[in-house]
């Protein structure tokens, strides 16, 4: 059965091949004009998602193009911040091919100030990430992020979703951390979250 685009769906496909033909052309742009298509770009992988927006939000050009932007103005934080949140979640929601450029950018970026924050939300599920050698030290390291609350929530989703390959050297560590948290928390509901988790650690 043949599909039928609808006139809203209609509209978002063309905003989103005409952001396309932008970076695809962005040498022709100065950093301020880069920097806002780069900003409505990034909106459109984490919008509503559409079977219609996937050949785009796929496509290894378009991708490439926007790590070569980042590497180009790797002092704009904010437009970095953008990139890796569009690269994420083309990866996550419309099944993007994480290349090796794509990895080796994600890891720089996760010691850039301002911008290693965002990468720990899709690093550690990049199919590359599997075999980094220093792969459990960057988890480890995501709770130290700077704002320290939201390095916490992205370490414990982390944490919860490799919990069966965390090594024994690290579940003492883990569990501690964890155990402060509980400390801070303000809400029974994160109390708990946390208790489950140091029960499941425990049980290493």
């Amino acid at each position: 059965m043949e599909r039928t685009i609808s006139p809203k769906i209609k509209k978002q496909l063309d905003i989103i091949l005409e952001l396309k033909t932008q970076i695809n052309t962005w040498k022709s742009y100065n950093e301020q004009e880069v920097f806002q298509i780069v900003k409505e770009f990034e909106k459109k992988p984490r919008d509503e998602g559409s079977f219609w927006f996937e050949e785009i939000l796929s496509n290894k050009e378009l991708a490439s193009d926007l790590v070569n932007i980042g590497n180009k103005y790797s002092e704009n934080t904010k437009m970095n911040v953008y990139i890796v949140s569009a690269l994420g979640n083309m990866i996550k929601r419309y099944k993007l091919e994480s290349s090796e450029e794509i990895f080796n950018y994600f890891l720089e970026k996760a010691q850039t100030k301002g911008v290693e924050l965002y990468v720990s939300f899709f690093l550690p599920y990049l199919p590359q990430f599997e075999k980094y050698e220093r792969k459990w030290e960057y988890i480890m390291s995501i709770k130290n992020i700077k704002p320290l609350k939201d390095s916490e929530i992205s370490f414990k989703e982390r944490i919860d979703y490799f919990l069966n390959q965390l090594p024994i050297k690290y579940v003492e560590e883990t569990i501690t951390f964890f155990e402060q948290s509980i400390n801070e928390a303000k809400s029974d509901y994160s109390k708990n979250m946390y208790r489950e988790l140091i029960e499941k650690l425990q049980m290493k």
